[in-house]
């Protein structure tokens, strides 16, 4: 059983976190418990959705009162020069490296419509940009880029959200 403010709500289940481990992101599901899963960080993205006020999956598409969370682990090309960082041990192709962040974005929409987002990014290496790439997928060709040599140093300090901010802002 799993118990919210002394109140039982049933046998614990995969929804039932409130809380995760280093490496995985929380995704609420239960709004009105606030309990949700606990998802690894992929560069497939991940998204779950909960009914706002409720305590289940949304799953209606004409129920604008919801809440989702999406989460994933971007490779970002970034010029560290162009920020003044220099580590030449993570320089690579065309003096690019490549900056992998994680990021939570949770956007909640009000029974109008009204929607609100947070976001959670974190840098957790840098790496040498081996190559440019593509992968094809249904026909359709998208880049992706192939790297080596990180280092989760470079993420401290005041460069980590820095090496993560064009993903920030487009996820």
């Amino acid at each position: 059983m799993w118990i919210v403010n002394g109140t039982s709500k049933g046998p614990y289940d995969k929804n039932s976190c409130t809380s995760c481990n280093e490496g995985y992101a929380f995704m609420l599901i239960r709004h009105e418990s606030r309990t949700g899963q606990c998802k690894p960080y992929t560069q497939l993205a991940a998204t779950q959705c909960g009914i706002l006020g409720a305590d289940d999956y949304w799953n209606e598409a004409n129920k604008q009162a919801k809440v989702c969370t999406k989460v994933l682990s971007s490779l970002q090309p970034i010029n560290l020069a162009s920020i003044g960082l220099r580590t030449d041990a993570i320089k690579g192709l065309n003096g690019y490296s490549a900056a992998r962040c994680n990021i939570r974005k949770e956007t909640t929409c009000d029974k109008n419509g009204l929607c609100f987002n947070r976001k959670q990014v974190k840098c957790i290496e840098v790496c040498k940009l081996s190559q440019w790439g593509s992968v094809v997928h249904n026909g359709d060709t998208a880049k992706a880029l192939e790297v080596s040599d990180c280092d989760p140093a470079v993420c401290d300090g005041a460069a980590g959200p820095i090496v993560c901010r064009t993903t920030a802002m487009m996820e």
